[in-house]
């Protein structure tokens, strides 16, 4: 019986991430291949990830590989990475190629009303 049981929890927990939440309206999802050796060939250790978009920059820890945004306003957004190895001082890589993308507009629309009603006075 605990077999079973244990088998239906581990099914469970690798389902469960499929389920998870789409990402919200107008944000973005950036995905990316970290370099896995410097120039030289020497083994690379990622120990952050920076990402540039508008003017905004945000640090992940460790060899992140996929950010994805808030929701943005409407408009073009540009993107980039750059991967910086874990030692002392701290050495980054060159900025990634420059990723735009385009937040169309949304119309706002006022609906009409609905619930207008009339009465006659005594």
């Amino acid at each position: 019986m605990r077999k079973y049981m244990l088998a239906s929890i581990l099914i469970a927990a690798a389902v469960i991430p499929a389920l998870a939440q789409s990402p919200p309206s107008n944000s973005v999802t950036l995905n990316w291949t970290n370099p896995s050796a410097y120039a030289s060939g020497q083994a690379l250790t990622i120990g952050q990830v920076s990402v540039f978009y508008d003017t905004t920059e945000t640090s992940q820890s460790g060899p992140a590989t996929t950010l994805t945004t808030p929701p943005l306003l409407p408009g073009p957004h540009t993107f980039a990475v750059s991967a910086c190895d874990n030692l002392v001082p701290q050495t980054c890589g060159a900025m990634s190629n420059a990723a735009t993308v385009t937040i169309p507009a949304v119309p706002l629309v006022v609906p009409a009303i609905s619930n207008l009603t009339a009465t006659v006075n005594p």
